[in-house]
């Protein structure tokens, strides 16, 4: 019996230890990379110096975009060397080879500029294309799962339009809103300026009266590793029609009608005013 009970407890140990190395040789599977690759670095696809840092789960980005995994990387403005060829700057994310690569394609910010040379051939073979003159540094956030790329140069540009606090001081549209539903959109007339007719009626607060901008551009704002991090979209070049500091006051007692006429040479704004039917 005893001689049994030995067998038993050895059989059991062997079973036990075969379980053990085999759960010790499983593969483990490898740790997700991604790189930065462009004119900065030679264009080496899996350069550890450019690998990209993972977002934090408790980042305030993460909490805002909870359904993505996502890295970023900061190239510093001594470090931002354009291409030696063209003059540019180029850069995708990788995941350490070129069979995985994205550039244009997923770029936020479409269609994606491209440079071509003097000969009037596009440039890049697919890399996002910053300017040359570009100064600063460059921020990209990659979403591994989207397959999305951000980055702090980001420029959109669009017809002018005015917009403001309209929805504060008419009740109309809504608050600092430049989409095409959002603002009014001006026209361009046979002299080349844009202009726009906006009926409102009487102001409705007790303030200094209606803040409205003409705005040309939208840009792509974010901080990263920061106690604040995010990415949005603002405006970006604009000029003051109404409000603090500008010339023109839109306060109305009583239903008007304001032309507003922009000139894209001078940047400069002037405003005809008529009582509304």
């Amino acid at each position: 019996m005893k001689r049994r009970t030995k067998i038993l407890a050895l059989i059991l140990c062997v079973c036990i230890l075969s379980i053990s190395l085999f759960a010790c040789s499983k593969p483990q599977e490898p740790e997700k990379g991604y790189f930065l690759t462009g004119s900065f670095n030679g264009y080496a696809v899996a350069d550890e110096a450019y690998k990209m840092i993972k977002v934090n789960d408790e980042s305030m980005l993460k909490e805002a975009m909870p359904d993505a995994e996502l890295y970023y990387f900061i190239v510093n403005a001594e470090n931002l060397t354009p291409d030696a060829v063209y003059g540019q700057h180029y850069y995708k994310v990788t995941a350490g080879n070129w069979d995985n690569a994205w550039g244009t394609e997923a770029y936020d910010l479409q269609p994606a500029a491209v440079y071509y040379d003097a000969d009037g051939n596009p440039t890049g073979l697919g890399s996002i294309y910053i300017p040359g003159d570009y100064e600063g540094e460059l921020i990209v956030v990659f979403d591994a799962n989207a397959k999305k790329i951000y980055d702090n140069t980001m420029i959109k540009e669009f017809t002018p339009r005015v917009y403001g606090d309209f929805q504060t001081s008419f009740g109309l549209k809504n608050d600092w809103d430049y989409s095409d539903e959002g603002s009014y959109v001006m026209t361009e007339n046979s002299q080349g300026q844009y202009e726009v007719t906006i009926d409102v009626p009487a102001y409705l607060p007790e303030g200094e009266g209606a803040t409205m901008y003409v705005v040309l551009s939208a840009k792509c704002y974010m901080a990263v590793a920061s106690d604040y991090d995010y990415i949005s979209w603002g405006a970006n070049e604009q000029y003051i029609v109404s409000g603090a500091g500008a010339e023109n006051v839109i306060k109305p007692t009583s239903p008007m009608s304001y032309k507003i006429i922009y000139d894209p040479d001078s940047n400069l704004i002037s405003m005809v005013s008529q009582a509304s039917n």
